[in-house]
């Protein structure tokens, strides 16, 4: 993996965990206030999958 795309993956996973830490905060104002936030809670499962695809280890034909 060359520098650049590393990097890149790096600011992808960064995004992604920012992104997921403002919608934890909706998701507990919501349930602070009785309220249940399914919209925030489906974002935040496919930000999930997506950090899992990018950080999952590539695996050879030869293994």
């Amino acid at each position: 993996m060359t520098i650049e795309m590393e990097n890149k993956l790096v600011s992808e996973i960064e995004g992604i965990e920012e992104e997921k830490r403002m919608l934890i905060r909706q998701i507990a104002l919501a349930s602070a206030s009785g309220k249940s936030n399914k919209t925030a809670l489906m974002k935040m499962a496919k930000l999930t999958r997506r950090k899992r695809r990018l950080t999952r280890p590539l695996t050879s034909a030869a293994a």
